[in-house]
């Protein structure tokens, strides 16, 4: 399973039964999605996950959309954990590197060890990247689980 399975939990298209399932069975799933910065984008469980780009690493603005759709159906608990995660590492990630990055490691690693697209002129993530970063959204999200 890759994110797009849970666009239906974004949109507010799922049953509180499958809100559910996906929330407790993917997205907490350290098995799956849940990593030290979440989510990852492809499952760890899923032979197509590996280092690179929208295989595997964690982009903040995934997260925040995770959130957004676990806030939809009333877990703010599950919300409270990936935001509070991925707002932790980011900022270890910033104390250690001094920059903002495109994507993170969702094993809480140096992000320079990620790798863009095959046959991309740039091999890492894009540093001092804010395109479509929401750090301040997520924290203030993450205000809201409290």
């Amino acid at each position: 399973m890759a994110f797009e399975g849970f666009w239906p939990l974004v949109a507010g298209l799922a049953t509180p039964a499958q809100a559910a399932r996906v929330i407790d069975e993917n997205l907490l799933s350290e098995r799956r999605f849940l990593a030290a910065h979440p989510i990852t984008t492809v499952g760890r469980e899923d032979p197509r996950f590996e280092a690179r780009m929208w295989r595997g690493p964690a982009w903040n603005s995934m997260t925040y959309w995770a959130a957004r759709g676990c806030l939809e159906y009333g877990r703010r608990d599950a919300a409270r954990t990936l935001l509070e995660r991925a707002l932790d590492s980011s900022a270890k990630q910033f104390d250690s590197t001094g920059t903002i990055w495109e994507f993170y490691d969702p094993f809480g690693g140096d992000p320079r060890g990620l790798l863009r697209k095959r046959n991309s002129s740039q091999s890492i993530p894009c540093a001092d990247y804010l395109g479509h970063n929401p750090l301040i959204a997520m924290a203030r999200m993450w205000e809201s689980t409290k």
